[in-house]
């Protein structure tokens, strides 16, 4: 799950908290194995390829890491 728009909340680790807390309520319904959650600015292109600067706090995959990671089925 990509939290997008972080740059209008001012980089904020406590509202991606928030939202991925509330996504993860909802998602632990669903029956899926795992879920990702990352915070980025698709505008500026934060953490899609590169790691943020703005986001220092956050330690996980850019989405294009974590895309070249998932495993592939027939």
């Amino acid at each position: 799950v990509a939290v997008n728009k972080m740059d209008l909340r001012d980089w904020s680790e406590e509202v991606f908290k928030a939202i991925r807390d509330e996504l993860a309520a909802f998602t632990s319904k669903l029956g899926f194995r795992s879920v990702d959650y990352l915070p980025i600015s698709a505008k500026r292109g934060d953490n899609v390829v590169q790691p943020s600067k703005a986001m220092s706090w956050y330690r996980g995959p850019t989405v294009l890491s974590l895309l070249e990671t998932i495993p592939l089925t027939e």
